[in-house]
């Protein structure tokens, strides 16, 4: 096993060490650095690796596990180890340093383990819904300064008379304040101040489509959703100045799973899988809109889209699932037959999941589901798209767990 581990070199080393430990010089497997790097370095959170053929030059390395970055002043990527008071003094066997890089990740995850909760009983559906249902802008700072005080529903009826124009010009400046302030968000979803956030859609439809799926969602389930504060549409042509459309809406707490994807338990998973269920439930629920000879579209029933259907194009609405699986691979297939149509959120991958951790009594912490719309992209599919989506995405293994939800 530690020949495939390391290589049969690395291996015969460490048997050698093991058998001789008692005639190796102390120097060899002694390292005097300072107490900030030791403990980072014992954790885990940084490697050295070789920059062969060298035996003395390194390059520094985060090791990346979990939403935990790493706070430490470097002075340099590539240090040299080397005695920097040459008195001659022996160094440390660079073959423990290469050990270290090689586990350097799996001490990160057991060093994760060992703060995991123990494992707790599902809890039943009514307890469920009443922890999905937690506040929904608990991370706006606008919402508790005003609450339900008036103040701010009037602040924002005013700012909407203002034209649209003028408006979309002072979003492009608050996007390139926030982008100032902490850095590029996404590529269309910048962070702003106040716990706010800012999306622009080059597709005015999208964003018609976004815009009503938040406000269906937030008045028919009890999943936490962003709230709308302005919609400002653009053109949709690319070379118009006003082509973008403007989205404000307060930010949600948590932070998407697939950042810690890596360092969440398999109860915690099973908790946030039985709460994802509720959450579908809770959609799937949702009237469809009813428009003659219309079964699949979006929740205006206009066209629809999907980033598998025609390269992201609009598509429909349809009339039945039979039309719509036109636009598919095998068509025909008597599988794309007889499924419910409702409507999904089409885009169920752990990047479109809010998950935030909690300190237990015992001293760990658990990871919950906060909500599941974080980019909303609701529309009338058939009953097993999500699962599909998700199982076609980079998120494959994720595409298993979901279908314990259909």
């Amino acid at each position: 096993m530690l020949g495939a581990f390391f290589g049969a070199g690395y291996r015969d080393w460490w048997f050698s060490y093991i058998n001789n430990i008692a005639h190796v010089p102390v120097f060899d497997n002694h390292w005097l650095v300072r107490q900030s790097v030791a403990k980072v370095f014992e954790k885990g959170f940084i490697k050295l690796d070789r920059l062969q053929p060298s035996m003395i030059e390194y390059e520094l390395k985060g090791v990346a596990v979990g939403p935990e970055e790493l706070r430490l002043k470097i002075d340099g990527p590539y240090p040299l180890l080397g005695d920097h008071s040459r008195s001659r003094t022996p160094t440390v066997d660079a073959r423990f340093i290469g050990t270290h890089a090689r586990f350097s990740r799996s001490i990160r995850l057991l060093d994760i383990a060992s703060t995991f909760a123990a494992a707790e009983p599902l809890p039943d559906p009514g307890k469920a819904i009443a922890l999905s249902g937690a506040p929904r802008f608990t991370g706006s700072l606008l919402e508790r300064i005003f609450g339900s005080n008036p103040i701010a529903a009037v602040f924002f009826s005013v700012w909407r008379l203002i034209p649209g124009r003028a408006r979309s010009a002072a979003y492009k400046t608050l996007r390139n304040f926030g982008e100032l302030l902490y850095g590029r968000t996404e590529a269309n979803v910048q962070r702003l101040p106040f716990g706010l956030f800012l999306k622009a859609h080059g597709d005015p439809a999208e964003c018609r489509n976004e815009v009503t799926a938040l406000t269906m969602v937030h008045q028919r389930t009890v999943i936490p959703t962003p709230r709308v504060l302005d919609v400002v549409y653009g053109s949709g042509d690319w070379d118009s100045k006003d082509s973008d459309s403007y989205l404000l809406m307060t930010q949600l707490r948590g932070m998407s799973m697939y950042r810690c994807i890596e360092v969440i338990s398999d109860n915690d998973l099973a908790h946030i899988r039985h709460h994802l269920g509720l959450f579908l439930s809770q959609l799937r629920s949702i009237p469809k809109i009813h428009r003659t000879g219309v079964t699949i579209s979006d929740t205006l029933g206009e066209a629809c889209k999907d980033s598998r259907i025609r390269g992201g194009q609009h598509v429909g609405p349809f009339e039945d699932e039979a039309a719509f699986s036109q636009y598919l691979m095998f068509p025909d297939d008597p599988a794309r037959r007889g499924h419910n149509i409702h409507f999904t959120h089409s885009d169920l991958n752990p990047r479109n999941i809010l998950v935030d951790r909690i300190a237990t009594r015992g001293g760990g912490h658990r990871w919950i589901s906060i909500g599941s719309l974080r980019k909303p992209c609701l529309s009338a599919f058939a009953g097993h798209g999500d699962t599909t989506n998700s199982s076609n995405r980079r998120f494959s293994s994720w595409g298993i767990t979901l279908r314990s939800l259909n």
